[in-house]
């Protein structure tokens, strides 16, 4: 049984035991129920940013050398190459349109290499979505991506993690990770 907006007065209690004809009534119904104009319950595309800081890194397995992470950047302490991890959690079906980093170089044998990784939870197998390689000039630059491969966040079958390597040539402070951003578009409510 439907409740329509003529069996409520003004101050009764409402307690909705069947969500849908409740929503139904209200987009159909006005008070001397007459029909009305539905009202649009869909979420509009909307964009948003995951923060990457240099803090949430984490040392993994990959390279030779030794690691300073810091609220500041991450980078090698000891001129060898590493690698660090951050596991990214995304709403599901969200699209990833761009991977953003902000790196320091200041040699031109250094370099920096950021991915953000699609993992199978299946086999462990991975695919690089997007890659932030720093430049080869000196100083501060954001480097972004925008042609991501399989876009579509689907965490029922798959994680996700960036991965950061460093290889500093001969000095410690020749590349720097400052941090960045992965953008995304939502078309689904959330909470």
């Amino acid at each position: 049984m439907a409740l329509l907006s003529s069996d409520v007065n003004a101050g009764d209690d409402i307690l909705a035991t069947h969500h849908n004809t409740l929503i139904d009534d209200i987009e159909q119904h006005t008070h001397d129920g007459t029909d009305t104009a539905k009202i649009d319950f869909t979420a509009n595309p909307e964009t948003r940013r995951l923060n990457i800081s240099p803090a949430d890194l984490r040392a993994g397995v990959s390279g030779t050398g030794n690691w300073i992470i810091c609220d500041v950047y991450a980078g090698s302490s000891d001129a060898n190459i590493i690698t660090l991890y951050m596991g990214i959690t995304l709403p599901q079906g969200a699209i990833v349109t761009k991977l953003s980093i902000r790196w320091y170089r200041d040699d031109a044998a250094a370099g920096g290499l950021c991915d953000l990784r699609r993992i199978a939870l299946s086999d462990g197998s991975s695919v690089d979505m997007a890659v932030a390689d720093s430049n080869s000039s000196a100083g501060f630059h954001t480097v972004e991506d925008t042609t991501i491969t399989s876009a579509t966040i689907d965490n029922v079958n798959y994680t996700y993690a960036l991965a950061v390597t460093a290889d500093p040539n001969d000095n410690a402070n020749d590349v720097k990770f400052y941090g960045g951003y992965i953008e995304y578009t939502i078309t689904e409510p959330l909470p």
